[in-house]
């Protein structure tokens, strides 16, 4: 690694070199012509060789300061570079951008997202990491998570993007040959499918408008650790199960679905964007949480 301080040499001296003389370096680096002989006294002294050969009207390089001069050239042109793409990538969204998920939401709502996203934004490349448990940010380099329940975890960062509600839903299928429930209470004489991420026996409060609550302890039959594995086995016509609205909302236009004593309602949640606490955030994280918030307003349907 170049100590800063041979880079600032490098710099005097390749300025000297491409003015023609100390003063006019001096001018042109904002410092005293007294400064940049001592900078160069000093490149010299650490490289074991002249690298200037100099008179009162003219300087020259030595063939050690020719073959210097050429390798700081390249230095300070890769330097100028690199900066100046670091300061294009902060004027506009670029480079990778690692998402991390649920599988069930990914795979639902962020793989359509994210090809609108890209539309808008072609520079930025996201690469999207479905799994249910949270990934170390750090260790498998995460720039947002979103998680759909709860935020657990108090040291990053969160966004919340909207909230959702549970609904108890069947298929249309499965009232073909029995009566639909009108009452909580009732819940209980029919079979449910169980997500394995509550704990069992899972308890369900519910809630009327006139404010009354009912709580009620549903057998279960299956246990699934998927939402959309739960939506599957629901559509086939066997069970009742509780999912996010958001799930549930096309079968329910679709009519394949329907949601069960609608005037009662169950828990709510909330869907958050986490992402660790940089300041400030890079620019493709903030275009990224705004696009989405409000692509998913509108696609979601939350609120």
């Amino acid at each position: 690694m170049v100590p800063s301080r041979h880079f600032e040499r490098m710099v005097v001296f390749t300025t000297v070199v491409d003015t023609g003389s100390f003063t006019k370096a001096a001018q042109t680096l904002g410092m005293s012509q007294s400064m940049v002989s001592q900078h160069i006294t000093r490149l010299e002294k650490d490289l074991g060789g002249k690298l200037l050969n100099r008179t009162t009207r003219r300087l020259a390089l030595t063939e050690s300061g020719e073959l210097f001069y050429q390798s700081c050239l390249r230095i300070t042109e890769e330097t100028e570079s690199a900066i100046s793409q670091i300061r294009h990538m902060t004027e506009r969204p670029y480079g990778k951008f690692r998402i991390s998920a649920q599988v069930d939401f990914g795979l639902e709502f962020l793989v359509p997202g994210i090809l609108e996203f890209v539309k808008m934004y072609p520079d930025i490349r996201p690469e999207l990491i479905l799994e249910d448990s949270i990934a170390d940010f750090v260790e498998n380099q995460i720039d947002l998570a979103i998680r759909v329940g709860a935020m657990k975890d108090s040291s990053l960062m969160a966004s919340q993007l909207g909230t959702f509600r549970l609904v108890l839903v069947a298929s249309s299928l499965f009232f073909k040959d029995r009566n639909m429930p009108v009452s909580p209470e009732e819940l209980i004489h029919f079979d449910w499918l169980h997500h394995s991420i509550f704990p069992a026996p899972r308890k369900w409060t519910f809630r009327a408008l006139s404010g009354k609550q009912t709580t009620i302890k549903p057998p279960s039959k299956v246990s699934i650790n998927l939402t959309s594995g739960i939506l599957k086995a629901v559509l086939q016509g066997h069970y009742l199960a509780v999912i996010p609205d958001f799930m549930a909302y096309q079968p329910i236009q679709e009519g394949r679905l329907i949601e069960l004593l609608p005037d009662h309602r169950l828990d709510e949640g909330k869907i958050f964007m986490m992402f660790l606490p940089h300041s400030p955030l890079p620019l493709k994280v903030r275009v990224f949480i705004d696009f989405f918030k409000s692509y998913y307003q509108t696609t979601l349907r939350i609120s």
